[in-house]
């Protein structure tokens, strides 16, 4: 971090301090300065004989109360969460479920300890493996907030909220802090904004903050001998500075920017089209049924990208026929005209098979040879967690036979049953992959053609683009799908081999990287040569910023976030769409290589961003 502004004596008056660190979350916000720090609950004092057995079912207990718990905090966010920010916080409930966990704490059980030491003794395992293992590393905090909770639970205490929380608003100050635990202030309603010694873009904490559209700041390190609790605080996340007991002055500059932004977010355009006129389709990514109400704003086409995995995944959902077909049912009616595009299963990436085992029997499907079927252990970013059981993607088939079948079956008895069933095929690296689910589909339809002949007329095929490969056969899948969705996410993690999870990311390995610039350019000029109507979807879509540089490559149908659309509605409407295009035309032809001094030979993203926001400013762009 650096201090821009500190008089000698800081402590002894009011004057301010300004310092610099680094943008994690845009936005402003003041507020009162809340140092977090990790409280653990005690272990109770007993000399009393224990029982093995009784010490296994408190930890069983434990577990089941911190499930709930999990799958609570699930279901409660997932209207206001990005998807990659919902993979976060499934990665608690991966461990959770993962046996392996409660094995580990149930041999340290049988050699002498308490379920509460168990839960010690797992914390010290780990503290041991983040200095050998990269993998541990990134988990270590994950593992340590549910070791806490766990504490908790075996010792039968409630969580209470902090005293200091009585005052609003807070911004929370933490060298780390785990995306749970941003999530269990966030819900007191109080937290307006963070300061985090982390710098990392990439880091879970720092992806829900943006979910949360919590002004964020990174790279700054404050003691108590500089700030202490309940110190008023003001960020300028736009221009990543840190105002410490702001002056009056610089309140007053700020209160108008801030009172603006407060009264314009539920101030919905009726369109999405640029100052030069030309119309942008804006849809939203959902999760449930209850994230469709925003789709009533007439600037939204539709739901661009429907998690069906993550939909049954919340606590009392079944995946059998009758209740998938009923959840479909509801989504349909309450989209109403409005297009819904559902993503099939996608267990590949980052959910965990060992959830949907029970009902995905090891069946292959037809002239598909086993040896070239994709291993989840291929794709998936938990490795340690979501690949115990070693299962086979295509193993799904009789799972992906019953939603194909449901998904068709809930638009015949939706109140639009003539309408189109939009099904998006995730994770398609071969042409072979998309003919086998081409051909699931077609046999499905059979079943419901009695009932309605026209059914497959209605079928719409669209595939993820997130897999490097399957972007040389576009000709081929051409002929075959209606219609794909780019996956920015995933799309950027295969194209540099780079652990998106990780806070080792390097900022020429970013998604404004001009190489990745430039292959989206030419992906989405391939695409509208073959008339392959193309979402964008991902984390890149949600940023007014990065937005603004998918449009200039040619995107013309975004599926952002539900916290974001209405940042990204405002962005398209003050953009001069022509003038950024030719502005980044270098991009559309090919990588571009930028001049860059020899002191900052790797930092070509952090040059893009400064050509997006120099050109935002100048043009007066929201972002």
């Amino acid at each position: 971090m650096e201090i821009l502004k500190k008089k000698e004596g800081i402590n002894n008056n009011d004057e301010e301090i300004v310092i610099l660190g680094e943008t994690i979350s845009y936005g402003i916000a003041q507020g009162k300065a809340f140092f977090y720090e990790a409280t653990n609950p005690l272990l109770k004092s007993n000399n009393q004989p224990f029982s093995i057995e009784e010490e296994k079912n408190k930890i069983m207990n434990a577990i089941e109360k911190l499930r709930n718990n999990i799958g609570e905090l699930l279901s409660k966010n997932a209207m206001i969460l990005t998807e990659e920010s919902l993979e976060i916080l499934d990665i608690y409930r991966l461990i959770i479920e993962d046996t392996m966990f409660e094995q580990e704490l149930f041999k340290f059980i049988e050699s002498g300890k308490t379920a509460f030491e168990a839960t010690e003794c797992i914390a010290k395992k780990l503290g041991k493996k983040i200095s050998v293992d990269a993998f541990w590393k990134t988990r270590f905090y994950d593992m340590q907030y549910l070791l806490k909770k766990l504490r908790y639970f075996i010792n039968e205490e409630q969580i209470e909220e902090p005293s200091e929380f009585n005052i609003t608003p807070i911004i929370l100050i933490a060298s780390y802090l785990c995306p749970a635990d941003l999530l269990y202030y966030y819900q007191y309603k109080r937290i307006v904004g963070l300061v985090l010694k982390d710098k990392s873009h990439t880091s879970h904490t720092a992806i829900v903050a943006k979910s949360l559209r919590i002004p964020t700041l990174g790279n700054i390190h404050l003691t108590k001998n500089l700030c202490k609790n309940l110190m008023r605080l003001l960020i300028d996340a736009n221009s990543s500075t840190l105002y410490i007991k702001p002056a009056q002055s610089t309140i007053s500059k700020f209160q108008k920017k801030i009172a603006n932004i407060k009264n314009k977010d539920d101030d919905f355009p009726v369109q999405t089209i640029t100052k030069d006129n030309i119309k942008i389709e804006l849809y939203i990514n959902a999760n449930m049924k209850e994230d469709l109400d925003i789709l009533k704003h007439p600037c939204l086409n539709g739901v661009g990208l429907f998690r069906t995995e993550i939909l049954l995944m919340l606590p009392n959902i079944s995946t059998d026929f009758h209740t998938q077909v009923e959840q479909y049912k509801q989504i349909f009616d309450e989209a109403g005209k409005k297009p819904v595009i559902f993503r099939t299963l996608d267990v590949s990436n980052d959910k965990d098979a060992k959830a949907f085992s029970n009902s995905l029997p090891a069946k292959h499907l037809p002239e598909i040879q086993k040896d070239s079927l994709k291993n989840v252990t291929q794709y998936s970013r938990h490795l340690a967690l979501a690949t115990q059981t070693k299962e086979i993607l295509f193993s799904r088939h009789d799972f992906l036979k019953t939603q194909i079948r449901a998904l068709l079956k809930a638009r015949t008895l939706s109140i639009y049953p003539n309408d189109d069933i939009n099904i998006l095929i995730p994770m398609i690296s071969e042409v072979v992959e998309l003919k086998a689910y081409q051909r699931i589909i077609e046999n499905e339809g059979k079943y419901l053609m009695t009932q309605n002949p026209s059914i497959m007329n209605q079928v719409k095929i669209g595939i993820m683009l997130e897999i490097p490969s399957i972007t040389y056969h576009i000709d081929t899948i051409s002929e075959i799908v209606d219609f794909v969705a780019i996956g920015t996410n995933d799309l950027f993690q295969f194209f540099f081999a780079t652990d998106r999870e990780g806070n080792n990311s390097k900022s020429y390995q970013d998604v404004l990287s001009p190489t990745f610039l430039g292959f989206i350019g030419k992906l989405v000029d391939q695409l509208h040569s073959h008339s392959i109507a193309t979402h964008v979807c991902g984390e890149m879509t949600a940023d007014p910023l990065m937005a603004m540089a998918l449009l200039s490559l040619g995107a013309r149908k975004l599926s952002v976030s539900r916290s974001s659309v209405l940042k990204i509605a405002k962005m398209i409407n003050s953009l001069p769409l022509n003038l950024l295009s030719l502005y980044m035309m270098p991009f559309r032809n090919g990588p571009r290589e930028l001049y860059v001094p020899a002191k900052n030979q790797y930092k070509n993203s952090v040059y893009v961003q400064d050509m997006l926001q120099n050109f935002a400013k100048k043009y007066e762009v929201a972002i």
